[in-house]
């Protein structure tokens, strides 16, 4: 998640900030990583907790098309400071009613959803509420 989460921050979490709303469009989520994450990076440790972006949300259509995020044919406005490379796989995916869409910031080496697939809303943990860089 560099340059966002520098290599060896502290990440302080709200555990309880998805118990009565949902993750939107740009927070950061500690989640447990699918299945299918834990195959690719080649770490079975059920306990990880990991930390992604929220791209895209239930019910919408997301694609990464030449370098470009669209949510439901539309260009996502990435907020000032963020730089997405999509490299990687195209994407095209239509999420479920409880699934959501993280890219990691740093985008060129991030296993991510473009890699894995959409993740469920009962893997994510908590918000990133607060990072502590390393000094």
């Amino acid at each position: 998640m560099a340059p966002t989460i520098p290599k060896g921050s502290l990440v302080i979490a709200d555990m309880n900030a998805y118990k009565s709303d949902s993750p939107v469009r740009f927070d950061i989520v500690v989640f447990h990583p699918p299945a299918d994450m834990s195959r690719l990076n080649g770490n079975e440790d059920p306990g990880i907790i990991y930390c992604k972006r929220v791209i895209g949300l239930p019910g919408e259509n997301i694609e990464i098309i030449e370098n470009r995020i669209f949510v439901d044919s539309e260009p996502l406005q990435i907020p000032e400071g963020l730089i997405y490379l999509t490299q990687g796989p195209k994407t095209k995916i239509k999420l479920n009613p409880d699934e959501y869409y993280l890219l990691g910031d740093n985008s060129k080496n991030s296993l991510d959803s473009r890699y894995w697939g959409s993740l469920s809303k009962s893997n994510i943990l908590g918000k990133v509420t607060e990072i502590q860089p390393v000094r």
